[in-house]
């Protein structure tokens, strides 16, 4: 358990990410990050897609996850990321000590899709995928690993010049615009932990990979 302390109030939680945010931000619904009020826009945001009906899409991906992808089931959808104890996770989901330090991003254009990572595109299938876990209830590690709790988590790299800037995906680079981009999916597939976009990341397939 994480012990959350805000404004006075302290309680038990399953993960820093059911934390509340601090006085002055707002929590983004779909990657529970905390952004200062006058930085709304960071949030990632979605088209109320329709996954039945939209032309495309296979009727066999009925599901349309938080992230506004359309997959197999609700099981398929991207497992949440988290950072570490100790570090807060920034609006491009890598992980800092201190918001002051997280990557400063502008406003997608006015036609745009604001994406998990910080990527502005034009249709939502664009987006980079994160992982979802092979076993129900596991949340993602800045290192890709699934975990039952950020506690499991390993510590993060330190980085040091050029290549000071710490990714989301634990790469160290001289710019994040250097970031290493993870492939996307697109609907109907979801990216599993080996990286492999998949039309289910059951626990069966992941043992068959580490057993060759």
């Amino acid at each position: 358990m994480v012990k959350e302390l805000d404004a006075n109030k302290e309680s038990c939680v399953a993960s820093q990410k059911d934390c509340d945010c601090k006085t002055g931000q707002y929590k983004c619904p779909i990657t529970k990050v905390c952004v200062d009020d006058d930085k709304k826009f960071l949030c990632p945001f979605n088209l109320p897609i329709n996954c039945l009906t939209s032309k495309n899409i296979s009727s066999k991906s009925p599901h349309r996850c938080p992230d506004g992808i359309c997959r197999k089931s609700e099981k398929e959808c991207s497992s949440p990321r988290v950072c570490p104890i100790g570090y807060i996770m920034c609006p491009d989901l890598s992980c800092r000590t201190d918001y002051k330090d997280c990557i400063q991003y502008e406003t997608c254009g006015i036609n745009d899709i604001r994406c998990t990572d910080q990527s502005c595109v034009t249709n939502q299938k664009d987006c980079p995928s994160t992982i979802t876990c092979s076993k129900a209830g596991q949340v993602v590690c800045p290192d890709g690993e699934c975990v039952s709790n950020e506690i499991y988590c390993r510590p993060l790299p330190t980085c040091n010049a050029p290549n000071s800037i710490l990714c989301s995906n634990n790469v160290c680079v001289s710019d994040v615009k250097n970031c290493p981009k993870t492939i996307s999916c697109g609907h109907e597939k979801a990216l599993c932990e080996d990286i492999v976009c998949k039309d289910q990341c059951s626990t069966s397939s992941l043992r068959m990979l580490l057993n060759k």
